[in-house]
């Protein structure tokens, strides 16, 4: 069943969108650049082009540049202050954006994301940073056209479908999804033994969590004639979750989600869109209230393993990474290991539970399909 919301807002304040839904709005890479073998503080240039619905490009509308707010990542000098992880630029009368980009000196490998301003239109480009030169024989945009023509993807990203990587994994990297196997979704951990290409495949890219989707690990040292016997060469799973990736020697994996999901919630203000000189980074309302003075209400339904989960994951990024105190953080009562799918007298009381305790600043997080379950659960 494709999920309908997801929802993280501020209680009782009006937030931009950001990313509006759209369908008069894709983006595509000219050239077909969206593999990038790097090396760390060497510095390259990103570029899309912005086609509009009637196949012309489009010139004078916003587009986004987004890397990773930490670890192996990179950041754009173009950008008003130092180290900024998020650039904004308009079209030019070609329908071309750029941004100059500068990786870090962390090796690594991560997705660097671009969007267009009131659409869902964005696209990644897969970053691999390595100080040694990379020895396989197919690079990643000829085996990212290969792929596209072996599986009769679609020419653009979009909507419905989109393509991201490849992204180069030394031999030993292991390679998982990052939610949990289900009967819907079995998956099993896949270590490289030799070079390899990793792409992954999202078939619901407005979904936020367990969805289809597809991995491809293909052998770096392949040449284009190989695709001829493409199952010889690359291994194509079915998933239900983005990829993550153990680097061999590494402890914790990398994810491959882009950073316009994974990024704490930026956004580039609006009276700076009027201003392309003057680009400015600003966070919701109330960025000045203290964590103690902020709750946070976590709900999902009906019930569901991966909704369950996601709520979870949510509760311990806030008071985690936001600091959120656990006090302060509403779910359904915990009754047997797991929080139960929220209801609308559940909610209320959450409400009345947050003004109780004072809070300023009140984050709602829904994880949900849209429709009532058994009971009248959300």
């Amino acid at each position: 069943m494709k999920p309908r919301v997801l929802a993280l807002a501020l209680l009782s304040a009006s937030l931009p969108a950001v990313f509006a839904q759209s369908t008069t709005i894709r983006v595509a890479i000219i050239p077909d650049s969206q593999s990038l073998t790097v090396t760390p503080q060497t510095e390259t240039v990103l570029r899309v082009t912005v086609f509009g619905s009637d196949g012309k490009v489009a010139p004078d509308l916003g587009v986004v540049f987004v890397a990773p707010e930490s670890g192996a990542t990179g950041s754009f000098p173009e950008a008003p202050s130092d180290g900024a992880t998020l650039y904004w630029t308009k079209t030019d009368s070609d329908g071309s954006a750029s941004a100059r980009f500068l990786p870090n000196g962390t090796a690594g490998i991560y997705l660097l994301a671009a969007a267009v301003d009131g659409s869902d239109a964005s696209v990644t480009f897969a970053v691999t940073s390595s100080a040694d030169a990379p020895s396989n024989t197919l690079s990643g945009d000829e085996a990212r056209a290969a792929l596209r023509a072996q599986l009769t993807l679609k020419a653009f990203d979009d909507e419905s479908q989109r393509l991201h990587g490849p992204v180069l994994l030394p031999a030993g990297s292991t390679v998982k999804a990052a939610g949990q196997s289900s009967r819907l979704f079995p998956t099993t951990p896949a270590t490289t033994e030799r070079s390899s290409w990793l792409f992954w495949i999202d078939d619901n890219p407005l979904a936020r969590f367990e969805h289809p989707t597809r991995f491809v690990i293909l052998d770096a040292a392949s040449g284009s004639s190989d695709f001829n016997d493409f199952t010889r060469i690359a291994t194509l799973t079915r998933q239900g979750w983005w990829p993550e990736v153990i680097l061999p020697g590494a402890d914790t994996p990398v994810s491959l989600l882009s950073p316009l999901r994974t990024n704490s919630g930026l956004t580039v203000s609006r009276a700076a869109r009027a201003r392309p000189a003057a680009v400015e980074l600003a966070r919701a309302p109330f960025a000045n209230v203290s964590p103690d003075q902020t709750c946070a209400i976590v709900i999902y339904g009906p019930s569901d393993t991966a909704m369950s989960i996601d709520a979870d994951d949510m509760s311990k990024f806030f008071h985690e990474k936001l600091l959120i105190p656990e006090t302060n953080i509403f779910r359904g009562t915990n009754l047997f290991g797991f929080s139960r799918p929220t209801n609308g007298s559940m909610l209320q009381a959450f409400v009345r539970g947050a003004v109780r305790q004072g809070c300023k600043k009140v984050y709602l997080y829904v994880s949900a399909h849209g429709s009532l379950g058994a009971n009248g659960n959300s």
